[in-house]
């Protein structure tokens, strides 16, 4: 993320996602720090791992399944088994009988199913009413305490207080208009929904109890019953001289969301107020399985992070399942690393491989239990690592990196035979040895182990921090360059070198795979300048095509660098048979064809 930060990150992190079939998939996550060993002060405590979630509207139950059995608990509503599910901040540890927020996975039976608003739960969960009014109170006067979040039935009767009652005007529509976008990202809406007299009241809410997403905000027409589903409640009022109530629906684009407003609440038709009642949408309580009931079919999206058997003994640290709503239309889910245990030191790697499964909830059980076993977390020291060789091979102020073929292959070979071999490296951590990476920043360009190296200043130097909360690191700037975004610093790892040892460290050297071509293509010599960090695209023109002979004009083959004139080879090769042509040094190319297809060539040969 492109945000300020005082400190630089010595972690590398490294996320694979195999598709195993039957909307199953690995989710391998490696996290290595590569701080210099001897550095004590980059040791990482506490991790997530994963960060992921759901989107709550479309999710909005949480199932975990019985411990002893591995099995969901859902047919009957009366006997579901599931997580409140509470704003991020304030989800407690292993309450709710014992399905906290909050859980060692010890705990748990290894995974927690997502299901969509077609589960039911016999669970009672009451409309939030409009704000308030307080009794005598003056809005106009003091629109800012003049109102309370809520009030009851008796305080309205007896003492005096006043809840807005939503409504639309005779011959009125809502009169709808654009403003902003919710906390949800939803479009947000400012419609004439109330009367006036009523002050500044903020709510923002997606739903009507804290801990139950599954209870969605509903507008009741009453006079046609239909329900407006609303996404985010912001203010019931904001001022006292206007009609306004600030919300939003279930759509992104504001045109759209107006519509479907003025089309349940329109009341340009009629000479007496619409009124509009405040209810569950989604969620209502159900004591008894409804008529063909299927909750086998509800769509489902499954975590399967484990029993935590990883996590022993307790020198591995300890996991911790936590779930929790954010301010936007999304569930967090994350299994933490943590506690005394849970440390990333220089030189040292965690790797966790999990699962998730995107299935039907009455597939889930059955599709996620024979992989909670398969979950495996370790830590791997420097001295547990089977690496192979890589070589920095170079060639006229460019560099590729080649890798042994075989597991612990120690040789490597480059097809060119001018190209260097200048240092032996490894493509894995190992003791004494420092990641090595290669850093552009537009045209410039690094070679070493300064990942911050085009970084403007932080008064300090990586593998530190900067001195001050306000001495920002800024890696994703390239010092002395645009700051509008437009130039972004990038990275590629190259392997593990010995410090002491390494002489590759370089500003002039450009990345080229072409200094060693794959095998079976022949490496051409640099007869210009070396290739261009931004590909080209240029034309060139068949002219002639005489006596078994292709004329190339237009070429300006001498003005070519290798890697646009290996491109263009690569292009006549693949498109004209046997097509050949080793010299290219000339502003024209005849290249001689043993025999030529019947069809005609192309005039036009486009290359990058």
């Amino acid at each position: 993320a492109h945000v300020p930060t005082p400190f630089t990150s010595p972690v590398i992190y490294i996320t694979k996602y195999t598709n195993c079939g039957d909307g199953l998939f690995m989710h391998t996550q490696m996290m290595h720090n590569f701080a210099p060993e001897q550095n004590t002060e980059t040791t990482q405590n506490y991790f997530n791992t994963p960060w992921g979630g759901v989107r709550t509207s479309t999710f909005p139950y949480a199932l975990e399944p019985v411990p002893t059995t591995g099995d969901l608990r859902y047919s009957d509503v009366n006997n579901v088994r599931y997580l409140k599910i509470c704003p991020w901040g304030t989800d407690g540890p292993n309450d709710h009988g014992g399905l906290g927020q909050r859980i060692d996975l010890k705990q748990t039976g290894g995974y927690t199913t997502f299901v969509s608003k077609d589960l039911k739960t016999n669970r009672n969960i009451a409309p939030m009413p409009p704000a308030c009014r307080k009794p005598g109170a003056n809005c106009y006067a003091n629109d800012g305490t003049c109102m309370v979040t809520s009030c009851t039935d008796a305080q309205v009767l007896n003492e005096g207080y006043v809840r807005i009652q939503l409504k639309v005007d005779p011959r009125s529509t809502p009169g709808c208009r654009e403003h902003g976008r919710a906390a949800t990202n939803m479009a947000g809406l400012k419609c004439n929904l109330r009367g006036k007299g009523f002050g500044e009241n903020s709510i923002n809410k997606s739903f009507s109890e804290s801990c139950a997403p599954e209870g969605n905000i509903g507008f009741r027409n009453r006079r046609t019953g239909e329900v407006l589903h609303v996404n985010y409640i912001r203010h019931w009022s904001h001022s006292p001289n206007d009609k306004l109530v600030f919300f939003s629906v279930f759509h992104k684009d504001a045109g759209d969301a107006i519509a479907e407003v003025h089309d349940i609440l329109d009341n340009s038709d009629s000479d007496e107020e619409l009124l509009i009642d405040v209810v569950m949408a989604r969620g209502v309580q159900t004591t008894q399985n409804p008529p063909n009931y299927d909750p086998d079919s509800a769509p489902a999206f499954t975590y399967i992070y484990g029993n935590g058997k990883d996590y022993i003994p307790t020198s591995m640290g300890n996991g911790r399942r936590r779930i929790g709503i954010s301010q936007r239309d999304y569930t967090v889910m994350t299994i933490n690393w943590w506690q005394s245990g849970a440390t990333l030191a220089a030189g040292t790697t965690y790797i966790n491989r999990a699962y998730m499964l995107a299935s039907t909830l009455g597939e889930a059980t059955n599709l996620a239990k024979p992989f909670v076993d398969k979950v495996y977390i370790d830590k791997i020291a420097l001295n547990e690592w089977n690496p192979r060789h890589v070589n920095i091979y170079v060639l006229n102020n460019r560099f590729v990196p080649v890798a042994a073929s075989n597991e612990q292959g120690e040789s490597t070979t480059c097809s060119n035979d001018n190209a260097v071999k200048q240092c032996t490296g490894t493509s894995t951590p190992q003791a004494n040895a420092r990641a090595v990476f290669y850093v552009t920043c537009g045209s410039e360009k690094y070679l070493g182990f300064d990942p911050y190296a085009f970084t403007p200043s932080f008064g300090a130097s990586f593998p530190e921090h900067g001195p001050s909360k306000t001495n920002f690191v800024r890696p994703y700037v390239c010092d002395g360059q645009a700051t509008d975004g437009s130039v972004r610093a990038t990275w590629k790892l190259i392997g593990f070198f010995d410090e002491a040892s390494f002489s590759c460290e370089s500003n002039e050297w450009t990345l080229d795979d072409e200094v060693c071509p794959p095998e079976g293509t022949t490496a051409r010599p640099t007869m210009g300048p070396t290739i261009s960090a931004q590909p080209t695209s240029k034309k060139v023109d068949v002219a002639s095509v005489t006596d078994g002979s292709i004329t190339l004009a237009n070429a300006d083959i001498s003005n070519l660098n290798q890697g646009e004139r290996a491109a263009l080879v690569d292009v006549l090769e693949s498109t004209i048979e046997q097509f050949s042509c080793t010299t290219l040094s000339h502003e024209s190319c005849e290249a001689k064809v043993m025999s030529l297809t019947p069809q005609t060539p192309s005039t036009e040969v486009i290359y990058k």
